[in-house]
């Protein structure tokens, strides 16, 4: 049997590759979570780098074990490598080269690229280079020997031409929601208003409904009755919080322009309604 300590150098081009790759996420792919909320200017560049470095590490952390695990035992039949593990550990350390490689070139120049894909790419040409297409698994399997879509590459080649015609619809459903609720109504900065415990629900219950459904990186052990009053419940309590909180602190700097106020007054939730009149 190999002596791992043998490796110790692909372990450390790994790492060093690994971070290169976790560097070009922040300079690359973070964009698509953040850029529409900077370029709007609801939020500053700083306060997006605050929010990315928290919001990023926390969603690896919780709900990324699964996708690493897809990524890591689901697209490549690792058991082919039971006899020489040490070449798995370098068609990994290969893939993570490439996909860090590829992702410097791309951000160099500007190009919007996923972080996911190329490292997916970079573990398909390593499957394909060391054992040939045989040994991807392309597509699952159910017990009953009927095929599963939800299983192997097919799951992913799917969802890139699935998820942007989804984001599509739901992206103008909302937009134009939002401008016949509330921008072509009268007064519409208290339409809005109301509406933000709503979107601050959606929101909630979709996150909740992802680490559910989905998985987060432990299991969550619900009954099939019990996940749809869970997800609602989460979204309810955080739309009321956002009621409470946030809804009275954006009144008073909306619609009174009360300059005085920061951001941690948010904390005082209802009293702000009972601050006087607004200073010269």
């Amino acid at each position: 049997m190999a002596v791992f300590s043998q490796y110790d150098y692909l372990f450390a081009v790994g790492t060093i590759f690994a971070f290169l790759d976790a560097w070009n996420i922040g300079a690359n792919d973070v964009a698509n979570s953040w850029a529409s909320s900077v370029s709007s200017r609801s939020i500053s560049y700083f306060q997006a780098m605050i929010g990315a470095s928290i919001m990023e590490f926390t969603g690896a952390l919780g709900v990324g074990g699964r996708v690493a695990d897809t990524i890591r035992t689901k697209i490549v039949d690792v058991d082919a490598f039971n006899e020489s593990p040490a070449l798995l550990m370098l068609g990994m350390v290969c893939a993570v080269i490439a996909s860090a490689s590829y992702l410097t070139f791309a951000t160099r120049f500007g190009f919007p690229v996923s972080t996911t894909h190329s490292i997916l790419g970079g573990v398909l040409g390593m499957g394909v280079g060391a054992l040939g297409g045989s040994g991807i698994t392309w597509v699952g399997y159910k017990e009953d020997g009927s095929l599963d879509i939800q299983q192997g590459v097919v799951q992913v080649f799917l969802a890139w031409i699935i998820a942007p015609m989804l984001s599509g619809i739901f992206g103008a459903a909302i937009f134009l929601f939002t401008k016949y609720g509330v921008l072509l109504r009268k007064s519409p900065a208290i339409k809005g208003l109301i509406l933000v415990p709503f979107y601050f629900w959606a929101t909630a219950s979709l996150i909740v409904m992802l680490l559910i459904w989905k998985g987060g990186s432990y299991e969550v052990n619900l009954t099939e009755e019990q996940i749809p009053g869970v997800i609602v419940a989460a979204g309810a309590g955080w739309g009321l919080l956002m009621a409470i909180f946030l809804v009275p602190w954006l009144y008073r700097v909306v619609i009174k322009e009360d300059w005085q106020l920061k951001a941690y007054h948010i904390v005082q939730g209802p009293f702000l309604l009972r601050r006087g009149p607004v200073p010269p």
